[in-house]
């Protein structure tokens, strides 16, 4: 047992997410939802009253934790007045808000998420509803925005699945965002019956004036993605070649964007409190520069919209800072283990989320794999050798993320970039590390210097414009990206195994077994599809 808790927070998490699972696939239906919760509360009991037991029971406590936190998405209770009350019945005349920013346009379609506040039929009065779906309009006479209140006449429709084997779950995916059904209208049926004040603060329009101004073609709305995470209007063939040269996780702000913030912010705030005897008497300088760090990134989540992927990065990199605060090491699979249960325990359904899911796999690929890798360079050691060290360092960091996350891109894009640790050796440092805080200094000069935040933008556009175009040569190349074939469960799982047993082989003897075994299970797996097909 000793061992199980030699980090704590990793088997507590493995419960908690161990319970959601259970709770997403059983789901406990409103009727039955009480007695269960008294049947788990005996059973926690049982187990923490059990003499030799008691070690058990924070894990059962966690997998029951677990179980019912996801209820509310997998089996809700809605009120009365819900609007899955009114679905698949009659056209309404619907009215709400706009509440998110919409969705890319296609050509003359808009599609926007409405929080519905009544609905009427006929020259009935109308009534209250509640609830959220999903619209969408063709050739709409206006462009949505997010705070448009508006209405229109449509039939309200539920999700459904395609039955194949293996099709997407979508139903359960709208589920866990709160969207409980859809609607389509024509344009000539969508009023806007008052519109959205201006979206955020008027510092926000004036560097997003800024923006237009200084900057340019592509690059301009690549860098309002970057900053203000509107990414709504990226060409959708810009997209595509970001994604064929696997970069497409520049363009939602994520856990390396705050990362890197986080880094920038911390080192600066160090440096300036190094210069204080009293903070270095009393070892404050590091504790005080990671709760410094903090403004800054709360600043860049706030500004940028604090989307939900945004959301799980301040949560994720907020929490690493704050571990600095505790007087003992750092242990970086529980540090990480603390994030995930955090945000677990805010959002369960994050769990089955594609962006949660690639974060820490990447995330967790690259501290495993880094830590099996020998150091190349000491403090003696020349200049050329540190820098090499350092590239190695950089290529080891992309292939260990490819590695980590190779599976799961596989099974939810069925894409996969080849080319994608050359382009981000050019991609990260150009727009991680230059454009993205060069924009975030160019918005707190805009406080102070019109000047200067326009000079800072222009800066960024011209780096954006060179990444751009390195991009965009590189996916030319037919081999830069290929199709692939969706992995199936017991292949995700075999090949994550695989690859934790070869980097283990040499230290535990079990590990080659491990090897062996799902070697062997997966050359089956092989067998049996190249058979069936």
């Amino acid at each position: 047992m000793e061992k199980i808790y030699s980090r704590p927070l990793i088997p507590l998490l493995i419960s908690f997410m161990a319970g959601i699972a259970a709770g997403y696939l059983l789901p406990c239906y409103a009727p039955l939802l009480y007695p269960a919760k008294g049947f788990s509360v005996l059973v926690v009991l049982a187990v923490i009253f059990r003499q030799g037991m008691a070690r058990f029971s924070p894990l059962v406590l966690f997998l029951c934790l677990g179980y019912f936190s996801i209820q509310l998405w997998v089996a809700p209770d809605f009120p009365e007045n819900h609007v899955t009350r009114y679905m698949d019945q009659r056209e309404w005349e619907i009215t709400g808000e706009i509440f998110q920013p919409p969705i890319a346009p296609a050509k003359n379609r808009a599609q926007f998420y409405l929080e519905i506040h009544s609905l009427a039929s006929g020259p009935a009065r109308p009534f209250p509803v509640c609830g959220r779906i999903r619209i969408t309009a063709l050739n709409p006479s206006f462009d949505p925005v997010q705070g448009d209140r508006v209405r229109l006449r449509s039939k309200i429709r539920s999700f459904r699945n395609f039955l194949n084997p293996g099709a997407y779950d979508y139903k359960t995916h709208m589920a866990f965002k709160d969207i409980s059904g859809s609607a389509f209208v024509s344009g000539e049926d969508l009023l806007c019956l008052r519109p959205a004040p201006e979206k955020g603060t008027p510092f926000r329009q004036k560097i997003k004036t800024l923006m237009e101004e200084a900057v340019k073609g592509p690059s301009r709305e690549v860098l309002a993605a970057l900053i203000l995470g509107e990414s709504t209007g990226i060409d959708p063939a810009l997209r595509e070649t970001i994604n064929r040269s696997g970069l497409s996780h520049l363009l939602a702000i994520s856990g390396l964007h705050i990362g890197i913030v986080a880094s920038a912010a911390f080192f600066i705030f160090r440096y300036l409190l190094s210069f204080s005897p009293f903070l270095i008497r009393h070892a404050w300088t590091k504790k005080i520069a990671a709760l410094a760090a903090l403004g800054p990134i709360l600043f860049y989540g706030w500004f940028s919209g604090m989307s939900p992927s945004t959301q799980r990065a301040v949560i994720m990199v907020a929490t690493f800072m704050m571990t600095f605060l505790f007087e003992r090491d750092q242990d970086i699979y529980n540090t990480l283990a603390l994030a995930a249960l955090v945000i677990l325990i805010v959002h369960p359904p994050s769990l089955f989320m594609v962006s949660f899911q690639l974060s820490f796999a990447a995330v967790f690929a690259i501290v495993f794999g880094m830590s099996r890798l020998p150091t190349l360079a000491g403090p003696d050691s020349s200049v050329a050798v540190k820098w090499g060290s350092h590239l190695f360092s950089f290529l080891a960091v992309s292939f260990f993320a490819f590695l980590g996350t190779l599976p799961l891109v596989m099974f939810y894009f069925n894409q996969v970039s080849l080319i994608g640790m050359v382009s981000n050796l050019a991609g990260i440092p150009l727009i991680g590390f230059l454009a993205v805080p060069l924009g975030l200094i160019s918005t707190a000069a805009g406080f102070f210097s019109h000047e200067a935040a326009y000079a800072g933008f222009w800066l960024c556009g011209r780096l954006l414009d060179v990444s751009l175009g390195i991009v965009s040569y590189l996916a030319s190349f037919e081999f830069s990206a290929v199709k692939t074939i969706t992995p199936s469960f017991l292949e995700i799982a075999c090949f994550y195994i695989l690859i934790f047993g070869v980097f283990q082989v040499k230290k535990y003897q079990a590990a080659r077994i491990l090897v062996v075994i799902t070697f062997m299970v997966m050359t089956l797996d092989v067998t049996y599809w190249v058979h069936r097909r």
